[in-house]
C-alpha cells in the first residue's frame, strides 16, 4: 500500500545565490565551532589552508542547495525511517489528503518473526497465489544507526488445488423435461444445479454429457457452456433436439486447475417426434390402404378369370404355424411408462439391461415403490421383444412368497419394460461368491452359517414346489436364478431371462441353442426331456453350489466332458466340511432314474427336519392349503416311500 503527501515548494531563487549562501552558511559553522588560535602554530595552519578544499567546501554547499530544491523535509518528524508496508501508524494518516482513502483489498498482510530457517504455513486457502517475502533482521544495539535488516526476499507462489472444492454439489442436479405447446417435436431438457461452493480459483465451464442408455458404441453428445452464460441463464441450462432415447446426463465443472469430478447421473427419456409420427401415421395407413384395395381388385379379376375357365372350383388354403408370429396382447398387468422412473444400472447383457428404478401407483400398500425395471436393446427385433414379454408373462400366474413376483408389465413404446419385484442383494451366485473368505474385505461378510444355508435351501424347494404344483417345469434352476432379497430371503426368479449374463455357465449342442449342461439331468442332456423331476436334479446341483459358495460344478471337465460324464452315471463327489444330511440329500436327488428322485414337497419336509425355521411356516406354500393338498398328493407317489 502506498501513500502519498503533498510537496512543500520553496521560494525561487538562483542557483548561484543559494550556492553562496550555504557557503557563508558553513564558513559560520566552522567559525563557531573553531577551538582557541591564540597558539602560533594553530596560526600557521588556518594561514596555510590550499585552494583544494575551498573547493571542496564549496562543492559540498552547492550540493546541500540542490537537495534542499528537489526534496522536501517531513514536517513534525526528526527521524528518519524506512518504509515498509507491514507497518503503518496513525502518524502516518495525517499526510494524506483529505479527499484520499485507503483502499481494503482481498490481500492478506501477515509479519511473521522467526529465528528458524523453515517456516509452515497453514490454513491457506487451496489455489490461491501468494506474496511471500524474507527478511533478516538482528537485534537492535544502542546508539547504532546502520540498517538492522537485511533486503527482502520476494516469492509468489500458488497453493495446491483441493480435489473435490470443483465438484458439482451432491443432490443439486435437477432434470426437467419442457414441452412447447406450438410445436409438436421432440421436448427440451433443462438441467439446473449449484455452483462449487469454493471452487479452485474462477469456474470457467460447465460440460454436460448426454449418454444413450444401453448403447456403448454411439459416442454421448456434449455440450459445454461458459459460467458467464450459465449465470445468466439463472443457473440452468436448456438443450433442445435430442434424437429420441433413453438418456443418462451428468455434469461436470471445470475451473483454472482443471476438471472436477462428475455429479450424480440422472436419466430422461425422450419420445419420438410426434410431427414424424403423425406424418408416418397418414403415409402407412393410405399405402395400406391403396396396397388392399388393389390387392382387392386384383383377387376380384382373378377370380372373375376363373370363374369363366372352371364352373365351380373349390379352394382349400391352409397356413404354416411357423410363419405366424405370437403377438402380445396388454391386459390389466399393464402400466404407463410415465409411471416407471429409472434411477440406476443394475446389470446388463446382450437381451438387454436390468435398472432400479421407482414406480408410482402400482400398489395399494404405497404410493411409490422400489422395483426392478428389465428392458431389452432398442436394436432388437420385434420378435426378440414379444419373447421378452411372453417370458415375463409367465411370472403373472405366480403368487407365492419364494417365487420373485411380477409387478407390470410396458408394452406400449419402445423398449418395453418388466417391472419385478426388487432383490436387493442380487442373484444368489454373486451373493455367495460375495462371502467367500477370501473376498470379504469386511469382516462383518463372513460365510454363510449352515443354518442360513439349510433355510436358504428349504425357500427354494418351497418355491419349487409351488411352481411344480402348478405343473410349471423351470428347465434352468441354477444359483444364478435365484435371488436374495434385503431380508436374505432367497425366491426363484428370472426365468429365461438371465441366460445372456451368465453366457459362460451354457453351451450349446450342435445346431441347437444355449443348454446349462453342467445343471441338467442325464435323461434331459439324452433324450431332450425336461420334467419336475429333472428340476430336482438341477436343486441338487445347487445345493452344492451353496455347501462351495458357487463354485462351478465338475471342476476340471469341459462342456463335452461333463455331458459324457453324466450320462454315464457320473456323479460329484462330497464337497468339503459338508453335512452329511446334506450331501445325501444331493446324492438322492442326483438319482440316474428320475422317479426314484424326491419332490420339492419331501425336500422341504426334509430341510424342515433339520433345522427350526423361525418364520417359514407363515409364508411358505409347504404350509399353505394348496401345499397341505400338494402334500396329501406326493405322499402316495413318492418314492422315498417304495424303499
Amino acid at each position: 500500500m502506498i501513500y502519498f503527501k503533498a510537496l512543500q515548494f520553496p521560494d525561487k531563487k538562483p542557483i548561484s545565490e543559494i550556492a553562496e549562501e550555504e557557503r557563508k552558511r558553513a564558513e559560520a559553522e566552522k567559525e563557531r565551532n573553531k577551538p582557541d588560535l591564540s597558539s602560533c602554530e594553530c596560526a600557521d595552519k588556518e594561514s596555510t589552508q590550499s585552494e583544494r578544499e575551498k573547493e571542496v567546501s564549496g562543492s559540498i554547499a552547492f550540493e546541500d542547495a540542490l537537495h534542499n530544491q528537489v526534496y522536501v523535509k517531513r514536517v513534525g518528524s526528526n527521524s528518519r525511517r524506512r518504509r515498509d508496508i507491514t507497518v503503518i501508524k496513525p502518524s502516518d494518516l495525517e499526510y494524506l489528503r483529505k479527499n484520499e482513502t485507503i483502499i481494503n483489498t482481498d490481500q492478506t498482510l501477515n509479519l511473521i518473526p522467526s529465528s528458524e530457517q523453515s517456516f509452515v504455513m497453514r490454513n491457506l486457502e487451496h489455489f490461491a497465489t501468494y506474496n511471500i517475502e524474507l527478511q533478516a533482521c538482528r537485534e537492535a544495539v544502542p546508539d547504532d544507526v546502520s540498517e538492522k535488516c537485511s533486503t527482502k526476499v520476494i516469492q509468489n507462489s500458488r497453493t495446491l488445488p483441493f480435489e473435490h472444492a470443483d465438484d458439482i454439489p451432491l443432490g443439486s442436479l435437477k432434470l426437467q423435461k419442457i414441452y412447447d405447446r406450438t410445436n409438436t417435436s421432440r421436448p427440451a431438457v433443462k438441467l439446473q444445479w449449484e455452483e462449487p461452493k469454493r471452487p479452485n480459483g474462477l469456474i470457467v465451464a460447465y460440460q454436460i454429457e448426454y449418454k444413450r442408455v444401453g448403447m456403448p458404441d454411439i459416442q454421448p453428445i456434449v455440450v459445454c457452456i461458459s459460467s458467464q452464460r450459465f449465470r445468466n441463464d439463472s443457473n440452468s441450462c436448456i438443450t433442445k433436439d435430442l434424437p429420441a432415447g433413453n438418456y443418462s446426463v451428468k455434469v461436470r465443472a471445470t475451473s483454472l486447475a482443471g476438471s472436477g469430478a462428475d455429479s450424480e447421473v440422472l436419466y430422461v427419456y425422450i419420445e419420438e417426434d410426434s410431427s414424424k409420427d403423425k406424418f408416418g401415421i397418414i403415409f402407412w395407413s393410405v399405402f395400406f390402404i391403396v396396397l388392399i384395395a388393389a390387392i382387392f381388385i386384383g383377387m376380384y379379376l382373378c377370380k372373375r378369370k376363373l370363374m369363366r375357365n372352371v364352373p365351380s372350383r373349390r379352394l382349400i388354403a391352409t397356413v404354416n404355424p411357423e410363419y405366424v408370429s405370437t403377438a402380445y396382447v396388454p391386459d390389466e398387468w399393464e402400466v404407463p411408462r410415465k409411471k416407471i422412473r429409472l434411477s440406476r444400472e443394475l446389470g446388463n447383457g446382450s437381451f438387454g439391461m436390468v435398472y432400479e428404478g421407482i414406480a408410482k401407483d402400482i400398489s395399494k400398500l404405497k404410493p411409490e415403490i422400489r422395483c426392478a425395471v428389465k428392458t431389452v436393446n432398442e436394436n432388437a427385433t420385434d420378435r426378440e421383444r414379444i419373447e421378452f414379454l411372453n417370458e415375463a408373462s409367465v411370472m403373472k400366474a405366480f403368487n407365492t412368497h419364494h417365487v420373485v413376483r411380477l409387478l407390470g408389465v410396458v408394452s406400449r413404446g419402445q423398449p418395453p419394460y418388466v417391472i419385478m419385484e426388487l432383490m436387493v442383494n442380487g442373484d444368489l451366485k454373486t451373493y455367495l461368491r460375495s462371502h467367500r473368505p477370501d473376498q470379504c474385505e469386511n469382516m462383518s461378510r463372513q460365510p454363510p452359517t449352515l443354518k442360513r444355508i439349510i433355510r436358504m435351501a428349504a425357500e427354494i424347494a418351497d418355491g419349487m414346489a409351488y411352481l411344480s404344483a402348478k405343473k410349471f417345469v423351470h428347465r434352468d434352476l441354477a444359483a444364478r436364478n435365484c435371488m436374495v432379497a434385503e431380508d436374505l430371503t432367497v425366491k426363484i426368479g428370472d426365468f429365461g431371462m438371465t441366460r445372456d449374463i451368465y453366457e459362460t455357465d451354457y453351451y450349446r449342442k450342435g445346431t441347437k441353442g444355449l443348454l446349462p449342461v453342467r445343471w441338467m439331468a442325464p435323461e434331459s442332456l439324452k433324450d431332450g426331456v425336461f420334467t419336475s423331476y429333472s428340476d430336482v436334479w438341477s436343486y441338487g446341483i445347487v445345493l452344492w453350489e451353496m455347501v462351495t459358495l458357487a463354485s462351478q460344478p465338475y471342476q476340471g471337465l469341459s462342456n463335452d466332458q461333463v455331458l459324457r460324464y453324466v450320462i454315464d452315471g457320473g456323479v460329484m463327489e462330497r464337497p468339503e466340511n459338508c453335512p452329511d444330511s446334506l450331501y445325501r440329500l444331493m446324492r438322492g436327488t442326483w438319482n440316474q432314474k428320475a422317479v426314484r428322485r424326491p419332490t420339492f414337497i419331501h425336500i422341504t419336509a426334509m430341510l424342515l427336519k433339520e433345522a427350526s425355521l423361525e418364520g417359514f411356516e407363515t409364508v411358505s406354500f409347504y404350509h399353505s392349503p394348496e401345499g397341505i393338498e400338494a402334500r396329501n398328493q406326493n405322499n402316495s407317489l413318492s418314492p422315498l416311500n417304495d424303499k
